[in-house]
């Protein structure tokens, strides 16, 4: 905690039996790497990875793939002209369980996307986060899942999804994606919004508290 890392690689956890690493209040200008194989073991009332209140600078930002972690309050804030990244990228192809919590964050700037797997990862939940995207090179969607995940594991709900007039992008990136559940989220500028109901419950959007 509290550290000033400017390097590529900011962080490396590569083990099989990580539980309980707490990462919080950095400024990490390089990747954090925490994959293991499959995802690692699925902790059942605790996180193998709680990542919060940081200062995240490279659109390459987190490699997974890694089971129950949770990323909340943190600051991902990305330049626009070096946007060649996905905020989470998981190279592996063998399935992972999960979940990842990903919660009351301020993304500015994603470059290619939010999340991107090339193999199937369950249970990811993206929720009360506000994202805005200002880049004018990008098209693709946001959200990359491989067409075997067990879609009825992932949420994206209560968010606020801004993208220019000049470059709307779509939400996710193939059809089978769609079958995900997409609720209650304010979208600003999304392309493909037809393709999915997003229904108003009435809950809150965005961040449910300030960022500090």
């Amino acid at each position: 905690h509290h550290n000033d890392v400017r390097v590529n690689f900011s962080l490396e956890f590569p083990f099989e039996n990580d539980r309980r690493i707490e990462i919080d209040h950095n400024r990490f200008d390089g990747v954090i790497s925490i994959p293991k194989f499959g995802g690692g073991p699925v902790l059942n009332e605790e996180r193998s990875f709680h990542i919060h209140h940081n200062w995240l600078k490279t659109s390459y930002a987190l490699e997974w793939t890694r089971n129950s972690a949770e990323i909340d309050h943190n600051l991902f804030d990305f330049d626009v002209n070096q946007d060649s990244g996905n905020l989470i990228a998981s190279f592996g192809d063998e399935p992972a369980p999960g979940p990842t919590d990903l919660h009351d964050n301020l993304i500015n700037n994603p470059g290619r996307g939010i999340f991107w797997a090339n193999g199937p990862y369950n249970r990811f939940r993206f929720y009360n986060n506000h994202v805005r995207s200002k880049g004018e090179n990008r098209q693709e969607g946001f959200f990359g899942f491989h067409p075997n995940t067990n879609f009825d594991t992932l949420e994206i709900r209560d968010n606020i999804i801004e993208n220019t007039a000049a470059n709307p992008r779509p939400l996710v990136r193939n059809d089978a994606s769609y079958q995900a559940t997409v609720q209650n989220n304010r979208l600003i500028n999304i392309s493909d919004a037809e393709r999915f109901t997003n229904a108003a419950t009435g809950a809150p959007q965005g961040p449910r508290e300030p960022l500090l």
